[in-house]
């Protein structure tokens, strides 16, 4: 099977080259990484020598304990395998990477960006569309609090959503600030179960990994977040063009502080 050691000469080149890239064990991840997570993987084989490369495409806020492979496709060549002791075929994959797959997960930066791919994607949508927790969450983050809820209670009714959602009773009770809280925890504990803690390198590890500071925006999410509703909200409160969990936290502020008028 491929090792660490065989996947750090493979992207070495791509890491040189690309400042925006960054090298978590088989992953190449986009840096930077706020509510968007964007990498490339390069997975070992039963066989010793060869190996398979896959893109992928996740929300940092959902519940992660592992690398999900999902919203992205897998890099091949009909009729070739990718193989550590076939340069050409390292080469070709490096193109690959370089030139196809890094500009079509570039291009996927926002919330919107990633419902737009996953929508578009011919093979896959119907998975997308099929998981009603994911859908659930990206309308609350985006502060259609009653839509996610519409959502969850069509599932659970007709039995396609088979569990219930630990946030679900905050839902019900349209807490904001709950929510908000929720979710914030829980993109921290996906960002510790990825290992894509902020940390200081060392000298040795620093050409490899870019000095991970790709995971500081991660990091510093809750003051990210924290941001006022823009103009563009709309009488009903929903916010158009916006891509955070600051709805969330926008709508939360807003009712604490008509709270304390009245007061």
């Amino acid at each position: 099977m491929t090792t660490i050691s065989d996947v750090k000469k493979l992207v070495a080149p791509l890491l040189e080259r690309h400042h925006d890239l960054a090298l978590v064990n088989r992953k190449l991840i986009i840096k930077s990484v706020r509510h968007v997570l964007r990498f490339v993987c390069i997975d070992r084989r039963s066989d010793p020598f060869t190996f398979a490369a896959d893109t992928a495409v996740n929300l940092s806020f959902l519940n992660f304990g592992g690398w999900s492979l999902s919203g992205g496709r897998m890099l091949y060549i009909p009729g070739r395998l990718w193989d550590t002791r076939d340069p050409e075929s390292l080469q070709l994959l490096r193109d690959m990477i370089e030139f196809e797959a890094l500009p079509e997960l570039r291009a996927i930066n926002t919330i919107d960006d990633f419902v737009a791919h996953r929508s578009n994607d011919p093979e896959n949508s119907r998975y997308f569309f099929a998981n009603l927790n994911c859908l659930a969450v990206i309308a609350i983050v985006k502060g259609d609090l009653d839509k996610a809820a519409s959502i969850l209670e069509a599932g659970l009714a007709s039995g396609k959503q088979d569990c219930v959602p630990k946030y679900y009773p905050l839902l019900l009770a349209r807490d904001q600030q709950g929510l908000l809280d929720f979710f914030r925890r829980q993109q921290l504990n996906s960002i510790a179960a990825l290992k894509l803690e902020s940390r200081r390198p060392s000298r040795s590890s620093c050409r490899g990994n870019r000095a991970l500071g790709f995971t500081q925006g991660l990091r510093k999410i809750c003051d990210q977040i924290v941001r006022m509703l823009d103009a563009n909200r709309q009488a009903d409160g929903r916010i158009e063009n916006a891509d955070t969990l600051a709805h969330i936290e926008g709508h939360a502020r807003m009712r604490h502080r008509r709270r304390v008028a009245r007061k």
